[in-house]
């Protein structure tokens, strides 16, 4: 079992070996187990949450309009 600390304003610091387990800048979802356990897994986003941080401009209108390809066509 690996320990973390949880200082005064109830924040965790998870140990380097640990951390270094998430790539750079991944965003976590923390959850609490019936047994009252803190489970952290790497955050897994909706199409919903990408597409809300996707410029208006960046967005290709046409791509409907497409023609199907490959083993779409079939």
């Amino acid at each position: 079992m690996i320990k973390v600390t949880v200082d005064s304003e109830c924040r965790i610091q998870i140990p380097q070996h640990l951390r270094d387990a998430f790539p750079a800048g991944c965003a976590v979802s923390i959850e609490v187990d019936p047994e009252g356990r803190l489970l952290i897994s790497p955050h897994k986003y909706s199409l919903d949450e990408l597409l809300a941080d996707t410029p208006p401009d960046s967005i290709i209108r046409e791509w409907e309009a497409m023609p199907p390809v490959g083993k779409e066509s079939k």
